[in-house]
């Protein structure tokens, strides 16, 4: 599978910013951290993924989620205004979720 976007940091980096530290110093800065700038990249990551993904309008088996566990979801704004949650869709249950 081929992948996209990849990150990467190295002691110059660090250095543009701390340009007073030795090259040892940024390394040490980096090796130090890198798991929480990795955490935080993947993090900031799927926050863009999912805002340039356009909106998804296909319907969804809301069996799992809906309170009436009726099955698809009614998507077509036609059920007393009540907005699902996680889809922000109107999903056919009447009661409030």
């Amino acid at each position: 599978m081929r992948q996209y976007a990849k990150v990467v940091w190295t002691a110059a980096d660090v250095a543009g910013l701390r340009p007073g530290w030795s090259f040892t110093e940024c390394e040490e800065f980096l090796r130090k951290n890198s798991r929480h700038i990795q955490d935080r990249l993947i993090e900031l990551g799927w926050e863009v993924i999912e805002a340039l993904l356009p909106e998804d309008t296909t319907p969804r088996d809301c069996s799992t989620c809906c309170h009436n566990n009726k099955g698809a979801c009614d998507y077509d704004g036609d059920c007393d205004g009540i907005t699902h949650p996680k889809w922000n869709r109107n999903c056919g249950d009447k009661r409030a979720h």
